[in-house]
């Protein structure tokens, strides 16, 4: 659908590179979370956990741009963690 609607314009291609890249900077600090929640990183690395799902959720939600290639990503990202 890209193509089909002209979406592959240089311009609009760096903002969704830009956003997908903002999002995997993000999903990889929570898996560094979690490593360190996991191991002896007690309160700290649990309240940074929280920051980071947080971001997380409100890039996830209402008015975000590329909303529906954010929430496939982090669909993926959610089952990689998740075993």
């Amino acid at each position: 659908s890209i193509e089909v609607y002209g979406l592959d314009r240089p311009e609009l291609a760096k903002l969704r590179n830009d956003r997908l890249v903002d999002l995997q900077g993000l999903m990889e600090r929570i898996r560094i979370a979690i490593k360190l929640k996991d191991g002896a990183g007690g309160a700290d690395a649990t309240r940074l956990f929280d920051l980071e799902v947080e971001a997380l959720k409100y890039k996830l939600g209402p008015g975000q741009t590329y909303l529906e290639m954010a929430r496939q990503v982090v669909k993926g990202f959610l089952k990689s963690i998740a075993h």
